[in-house]
């Protein structure tokens, strides 16, 4: 419980200073529960498994020593768990992944998605990009406030603060001729929005295969910005949907319920039925005879009406004397 976000962090970092090895979290999927890391994936797994059996407690550790000496200790961890990885790579020729304390290992992924190893390939996506996107096609207010990129986790916006966003994170050599002719080139104006919502566009999905899926903090947006009622995963298996689930029993189900805000988080391809709501009516199937077969009866019985006498009353009516109305003492 204590191995908090932060603590992950600190661990990753240390594994990849100590070990030169590139390792980075590549996947931000569920605050505090769920990352996806690529790599030195071995050094990262021998590591929970050390602090889980010493029971070596990270946040504790920060109460009585200082950052320095806790940065200090767990270098000599990771210096240890990455000498026995080394060892059985020279023992067998190989490292084989195994699940520990806290890691599952995904065989068959090769690649490091996601990580700043594919940096080298982001100027030909661009180009690639360039040509599949048309700039006169584009209709910024068709993104604006409605896609959040998950290369900043922020709503997209055609300005001159969101363009610095996304060259604070990436560098990108097009922003930073846009951000240094701003004025020169009168990118504010109404005449260049366009322009420059594809430049920002382009950029954003660029870097993104390169760039570490910030979806913890995009789930926020969409919960608290959003406020939605109904989340739809358009893709053939529940993937973003269990993540949604589970942020929303950990983070935000105890704060729906005092108001009343219901949340629907269904996959599109398990629960069509509910998204276009084709819900199968209940027929109530009632037994009755044919029509045919009744109607003869009905022409041939002899039906008797019997209408009650009505008594009237003969003579004069009855005269009633006016009195005053007398007060009456209880």
């Amino acid at each position: 419980k204590t191995f908090t976000d932060a603590a992950l962090r600190e661990v990753i970092d240390s594994i990849a200073v100590c070990t030169g090895n590139l390792l980075e979290i590549v996947n931000y999927n569920v605050e505090g529960q769920q990352y996806a890391c690529t790599v030195a994936l071995q050094a990262l797994t021998n590591v929970p498994n050390y602090l889980k059996v010493q029971k070596i407690d990270i946040a504790k550790l920060t109460e009585t020593y200082s950052v320095e000496n806790v940065k200090e200790m767990l270098g000599d961890v990771v210096t240890k768990c990455f000498d026995r990885a080394k060892a059985q790579q020279m023992s067998k020729g190989y490292i084989k992944l195994e699940r520990g304390f806290a890691t599952i290992p995904l065989p068959g992924i090769d690649v490091p998605f996601h990580s700043r190893y594919l940096w080298a390939g982001v100027m030909p996506f661009r180009a690639y990009l360039s040509k599949k996107i048309h700039a006169a096609q584009l209709n910024p207010d068709m993104l604006v406030g409605k896609y959040i990129p998950n290369l900043v986790a922020k709503k997209f916006d055609v300005s001159r603060e969101y363009a610095q966003l996304i060259y604070d994170q990436t560098s990108p050599p097009r922003l930073d001729k846009v951000l240094k002719k701003w004025d020169q080139d009168n990118w504010a104006s109404p005449e260049q929005r366009q322009k420059l919502a594809y430049i920002i566009l382009v950029e954003l999905l660029a870097y993104q295969f390169a760039s570490p899926v910030r979806w913890v903090e995009t789930q926020d947006l969409l919960f608290k910005d959003f406020a939605f009622e109904r989340f739809i995963e358009i893709g053939p298996s529940p993937t973003l949907t269990g993540m949604a689930t589970r942020t929303l029993k950990a983070k935000y189900e105890a704060q729906d319920d005092p108001i009343t805000h219901p949340r629907v988080i269904l996959c599109h391809a398990k629960r069509g039925e509910e998204i276009y709501y084709q819900f199968e009516d209940e027929l109530l199937h009632v037994e009755a005879e044919p029509i045919s077969d009744v109607a003869p009866a009905i022409s041939s019985a002899h039906v008797q009406t019997a209408v009650a006498p009505v008594t009237v009353l003969s003579g004069p009516a009855t005269s009633i004397d006016d009195v005053p109305i007398k007060p009456t003492t209880f």
